[in-house]
């Protein structure tokens, strides 16, 4: 598998077959866990699963609410064969964080691709390293500056043994990882090669292998969108 970045459903967490409650609101590396699945997973979802998409929208809906759920045949051509199940979660509650996410079944109804995206400051990358380890590679950018002010803030982190990308937007020290950085996005799909780590269209030539926490400036790659 060659795994492309799309940036459609920006996501987050890992997690085995367990719910949460008010006190993971502030940490889910207790939820974290890998010892229900052959790799971390989202609510027991795991990328290369056959699933039928009523039985994925079944244990989505049971965690977010059946109002939060729905099956989408607008984000993917449903002539390719693809689906999606997504859900968003728009009003803050005391058990789980504003956020948007989404599982993607292929033609055969295998899990695709998870993707999480939070809307809050919760899960940090300390979180996610303690509990899976550290990256494997890494990509910092300054995409047109953003945040605002703030240079080479993007920052990717891969974990292609385990199918993981990690998404961190820095508002400060925007050269250097810290554990108490907080992640924005993850994405769940099968592994792939660590040689094989590709980015949408390519635009992204700065790919390091990780050096641990730090300064990378360095390695900032910039990157300009073209004009509307």
């Amino acid at each position: 598998m060659k795994p492309i970045l799309i940036f459609i459903l920006p996501i987050l967490l890992l997690s085995s077959c367990v719910s949460f409650n008010s006190e993971h609101k502030s940490s889910i590396k207790d939820v974290i866990d890998s010892t229900k699945c052959d790799r971390p997973c989202w609510l027991g979802i795991e990328p290369g699963m056959v699933l039928e998409a009523t039985k994925v929208e079944n244990i989505l809906k049971t965690y977010y609410g059946e109002q939060n759920v729905i099956l989408d045949t607008g984000g993917l051509n449903p002539r390719y064969g693809f689906q999606s199940i997504i859900w968003k979660i728009d009003t803050k509650s005391k058990a789980i964080p504003l956020q948007q996410g989404g599982v993607i079944l292929d033609p055969n109804n295998q899990v695709y691709s998870i993707d999480v995206s939070l809307e809050e400051q919760w899960f940090t990358f300390g979180d996610l390293t303690s509990s899976i380890g550290e990256p494997d590679l890494v990509e910092v950018y300054d995409f047109n500056n953003y945040p605002t002010f703030s240079p080479c803030a993007t920052w990717i982190l891969y974990y292609p043994r385990l199918g993981l990308s990690a998404f961190v937007w820095q508002i400060e020290n925007s050269a250097k990882i810290e554990k108490s950085d907080y992640i924005s996005t993850i994405s769940f799909s099968k592994p792939w090669p660590t040689n094989k780590t590709v980015t949408k269209d390519d635009f992204l030539d700065r790919l390091v292998s990780w050096k641990g926490y730090g300064d990378y400036s360095q390695y900032c790659a910039k990157v300009k969108t073209p004009n509307p």
